[in-house]
């Protein structure tokens, strides 16, 4: 039996449950699916499927990162002159450093959180991201 033509009635992704899930999202979009099924006794992966099947919302996190202080200006140069120093000494240096991913360190008190939206709030909201004056560095460790 195929199950995209299954006559099966969904019985958790049903109108009354879909129109539930709008109206808590509406209400608080900062709502975890976990707290969020809780509340509306609707299972945790209906819900999830509800918010991305049904009201096409995806979660969207804007993540804190650390502040850079007055201070740190110096200690980078510092640290990039002792990689130069070290690059000297281990012609291998580059190949032994696992560079992560970048991250972006914002300068306007952004809040941590997550949030469902639509892909168009999302799109406004990376744009708006995009304009606080940021910087964009690279974490890394030494491999042994």
């Amino acid at each position: 039996m195929d199950s995209k033509n299954s006559s099966r009635q969904r019985t958790g992704r049903s109108l009354e449950n879909i129109a539930a899930v709008n109206e808590s999202v509406a209400e608080n979009p900062k709502t975890s699916i976990w707290h969020r099924s809780q509340q509306l006794q609707i299972s945790r992966s209906t819900t999830e499927r509800i918010l991305i099947k049904d009201l096409h919302l995806h979660a969207y996190k804007i993540q804190l990162n650390q502040e850079l202080k007055p201070a740190d200006h110096g200690k980078r140069r510092q640290f990039i002159q002792w990689i130069m120093e070290q690059s000297e000494v281990n012609a291998n240096l580059s190949k032994n450093i696992i560079f992560s991913d970048d991250a972006h360190f914002h300068l306007n008190d952004f809040v941590n959180t997550q949030i469902w939206v639509s892909e168009i709030l999302m799109k406004s909201m990376r744009n708006k991201c995009t304009h606080n004056e940021q910087l964009s560095g690279v974490g890394f460790g030494q491999a042994a």
